[in-house]
């Protein structure tokens, strides 16, 4: 999955790369994502969404860990690409064998791990935002026009859509999401903003995370379990560790009456329990969050704000905020963390934390780096794989090992096809 498992975790369980890792091989002939989620990987192989842009497809590329072409979503019989220039909003899910769910503005389809179509399932919901699943093989579609759908993962039987109508501060609107859902046991967990049934922005920022119990059988209804008001907006999926489920908003609380600047940022983390919504802490970040935490596997998560070369750990328990100046650490003091983070593990099992420093800018270095959480943390790599806007990623970096089992992530670019950054 975008976020390695259902609860949006980020910890991949697998080895870094190592030390002495380079760009191993590119793909430029594939179109660039966009700020979509990228690739996925089984740990054999990785698949990638693309489109976001004018680009051409295939919009979806299923690579070994060589960098060789398995398949793509053009079918082989009708020559026809099976997705669209939207697919980039949803990563991929890819199952063992190397089969994919992908999903675009008007399909979900199901893949063999050869390319064939075992399903294709038509939806009207909107642009979603990378599918999830639930212990039961029941998917989750969440979307920016307000439909939460559930589908049969074996069949692609459509069981049940809910849209997330309200009425706030006296008027009409519906509550989207542009993140992806979290999943933990039957419930899924939505990061959501409120928007007038014109679809513009409520001028009040309201804003909602839901957490829905999704049915298993057709015809059964999504039921909400409960949901915690925050002000809009968010820029991460919520995370779903210790107990609790992690996430963002731009303000504490929904704009008032009385407040005279509603445009008034004041960004935080919240972590909620996840039986009833009840807040167990939130911590003030300096700037708007600009992806999602990660989960550290021993407790507690690892956040940035943009424009920040300050890697932030808040505690399981209370929040308490520890820092690491990774922009000092990596060498590269003025690139901020850009964009999303993966979590795995060096040869001794000591956490190791990837993500890319640089982001959109003219001629603008482009670095993954990856930092070991030691205790005194310290650097694993730091790679220049780019320059400029062309070249930055917002992706997630998924882990593939080769035949020899040489560790590598694989991710795209913005408008420059995919690169992996790996052991040589």
């Amino acid at each position: 999955m975008a976020h390695c498992d259902p609860q949006m975790s980020d910890q991949s369980q697998q080895v870094a790369p190592p030390p002495d890792s380079v760009v191993t091989w590119q793909d430029t002939k594939a179109a660039g994502s966009g700020v979509g989620l990228g690739c996925a990987s089984n740990g054999q192989v990785v698949a990638c969404s693309f489109g976001g842009n004018i680009q051409p497809g295939p919009y979806l590329k299923v690579y070994g860990s060589n960098g060789q072409v398995k398949w793509t979503s053009i079918d082989p019989i009708t020559g026809a690409d099976r997705l669209s220039l939207s697919a980039f909003a949803s990563a991929p899910m890819i199952d063992a064998s190397g089969g994919v769910i992908a999903a675009d503005s008007q399909s979900l389809i199901r893949f063999n791990a050869q390319g064939g179509t075992v399903w294709q399932t038509s939806h009207d919901g909107g642009l979603p935002i990378s599918p999830a699943i639930t212990p039961d093989g029941i998917i989750v579609l969440g979307t920016n026009s307000g439909v939460i759908s559930a589908y049969d993962s074996t069949s692609g039987q459509l069981i049940s859509t809910v849209a997330l109508n309200a009425l706030e501060g006296g008027r009409l609107g519906t509550y989207v999401t542009r993140n992806s859902p979290a999943i933990s046991g039957n419930t899924v967990f939505l990061s959501t903003e409120f928007k007038l049934l014109d679809g513009s922005d409520d001028p009040r920022r309201h804003a909602r995370l839901f957490a829905l119990e999704v049915p298993t059988k057709k015809g059964q209804p999504f039921v909400e379990r409960w949901s915690y008001s925050f002000g809009a907006r968010s820029g991460a999926t919520p995370v779903v560790t210790d107990g609790v489920v992690v996430f963002d908003g731009d303000r504490p609380a929904p704009c008032t009456l009385r407040e005279t600047d509603c445009d008034a940022d004041d960004p935080h983390f919240f972590a909620v329990s996840i039986t009833d919504g009840v807040e167990r802490w939130r911590h003030a970040i300096p700037n708007p969050a600009a992806a999602s935490a990660a989960a550290d596997p021993r407790g507690g998560v690892w956040a940035f704000s943009t424009q920040e070369t300050l890697l932030r750990h808040f505690a399981a328990e209370d929040g308490a905020e520890t820092i690491i100046n990774v922009g000092q650490l990596s060498g590269h003091p003025d690139l901020p963390i850009a964009s999303a983070m993966t979590m795995s593990r060096d040869e001794a099992g000591t956490p190791v934390l990837t993500f890319a420093q640089g982001g959109p800018g003219v001629g603008l270095a482009q670095y993954l780096t990856s930092i070991v959480l030691s205790k005194t943390p310290r650097l694993r790599f730091s790679v220049l794989y780019g320059f400029g806007s062309s070249e930055w990623s917002a992706a997630q970096f998924p882990i593939v090992k080769t035949s020899t089992g040489k560790s590598r992530i694989v991710f795209p670019r913005f408008s420059t096809g995919v690169v992996a950054v790996g052991a040589p």
